[in-house]
């Protein structure tokens, strides 16, 4: 028997061919005249290559990556912006300023020609809303205010006097153009409409500011009929509250 060491590619070496059995059912088979039949033997037992999937390049994962960041980046640059080309196409192309305008002198008429069955509900022309009134306990906040406009529960109502709040959202990424959006719109002396159990009331704007989330004194009860509507701002940093106070015109 020769001393040479033979060399087996690496397949050969795989523990799950039966290299036994090969040899056992070749007796007189031995390496150096059979070593090239007995190799085709044992690479066709040895198994198959499993198939690679095809890999994506560094290079083309980077360019998918990068246009990702620029798509999210334009869009939280400019959703907030989006509502302001809607105001303007809605304020310069269609008749709906006047027509709430309307309906808030409407208001100041006697209340026996006031219609009946109304949801509670605010206009403000300067703004070109019209939307209803929602209530709900505190617990609900989020809730409430992801739907509209919300009557804090723990302030007064038109029909009790003192100091009706009403809060909502001016921009969320999920919902860019919230309620009280355009309440920025509004300027001091606009008329503001609010109908509630039927009853109309009218409110002029006595003050616009802008104060801290910790002043709560804007939610405060207070001795003459007034209506309070603030919101988050500015848009981009929603740090502040930007707060409408409107004084009972006619009730």
């Amino acid at each position: 028997m020769s001393n040479r060491r033979w060399l087996f590619p690496h397949w050969v070496l795989n523990p799950e061919i039966p290299i036994l059995q090969i040899l056992s059912a070749e007796p007189s088979c031995r390496p150096e005249p059979c070593i090239i039949e007995l190799m085709s033997k044992i690479k066709a037992l040895a198994p198959a290559k499993q198939r690679r999937l095809p890999k994506i390049s560094l290079s083309r994962a980077n360019s998918i990556l990068l246009i990702l960041i620029i798509l999210i980046n334009t869009y939280v640059i400019l959703a907030p912006l989006f509502p302001v080309v809607t105001f303007w196409w809605e304020d310069h192309h269609s008749d709906r300023r006047q027509a709430l305008t309307a309906q808030v002198h409407r208001a100041k008429q006697p209340v026996g020609t006031a219609p009946v069955n109304q949801p509670n509900h605010v206009i403000i022309p300067s703004m070109l809303l019209d939307q209803p009134i929602l209530e709900g306990p505190i617990s609900q906040t989020y809730k409430i205010l992801a739907q509209g406009i919300w009557h804090w529960p723990d302030g007064s109502s038109p029909d009790k006097g003192g100091n009706t709040v009403l809060i909502g959202h001016r921009f969320t990424y999920t919902q860019p153009k919230g309620v009280f959006y355009y309440l920025n719109k509004v300027n001091l002396g606009d008329e503001i409409a609010l109908t509630w159990n039927n009853k109309p009331y009218v409110y002029k704007v006595a003050s616009i500011d802008v104060v801290p989330p910790t002043q709560t004194s804007i939610q405060d009860n207070t001795t003459d009929a007034r209506l309070t509507i603030f919101t988050c701002t500015p848009l981009w940093l929603p740090k502040d509250r930007l707060v409408v106070v409107a004084e009972l015109e006619q009730n």
